[in-house]
């Protein structure tokens, strides 16, 4: 029973895209049994079509390699280096494919706003954080006069509120920076825009 693939489907089946596959196509490499009334492709068919058809030494993709091995089986005199030619510019495709698809998810990451310079995060988390302390070290002797004026239970009711006080001003701070940043920043090593980490 022979498979049956759409031309998207056959050309991952066959290693190669689909414009590969449909240039075969124009050019007759397939043909007649190979291709089904409603445009499909019987898998079978046209791998053999291919392995009869193609200069296998140019070509890339499973057929190729396949093709290649069977006639220096076949051949004793053919070279295996079209064979290994062969593999490896099907292996540079399909780091060619994987990168191109990391840079689709990068992309779509920018637009979503999940990627960041893990670099500018870390520093302007630590901005933040120097800020933060700073503001802790000034305000410490205002707590102190606050602690002394109250006793017992009165004295840390007080420093909490003092506590509270101080987390929620520094957080309303450090949100009005973060409103002013710019949205979006050059990554110089890519060329890539990034959305800065707030």
């Amino acid at each position: 029973m022979s498979v049956i693939l759409s031309k998207s489907a056959a050309a991952r089946h066959l290693g190669v895209r689909p414009n590969t596959l449909s240039t075969w196509i124009k050019r007759r490499h397939l043909s007649g049994t190979a291709l089904t009334a409603d445009g499909r492709i019987d898998i079978e068919e046209a791998e053999r079509q291919l392995a009869a058809r193609l200069d296998h030494s140019r070509s890339i993709g499973k057929v190729a390699a396949a093709a290649a091995e069977s006639l220096s089986v076949e051949q004793p005199g053919f070279l295996p280096a079209p064979i290994s030619a062969t593999r490896e510019m099907a292996e540079l495709k399909l780091k060619q494919a994987r990168r191109l698809e990391q840079r689709e998810q990068e992309t779509d990451f920018e637009r979503l706003g999940r990627y960041v310079l893990r670099r500018e995060a870390e520093r302007a988390q630590t901005r933040e954080l120097q800020q933060f302390l700073a503001a802790v070290d000034q305000r410490l002797p205002e707590l102190v006069d606050l602690v002394k004026a109250v006793d017992g239970k009165a004295a840390v009711v007080a420093a909490r509120r003092w506590w509270h006080g101080l987390r929620r001003r520094e957080a309303e701070a450090a949100s009005a920076r973060a409103a002013s940043m710019q949205e979006f920043t050059a990554d110089a090593n890519s060329g890539i825009e990034v959305t800065h980490a707030a």
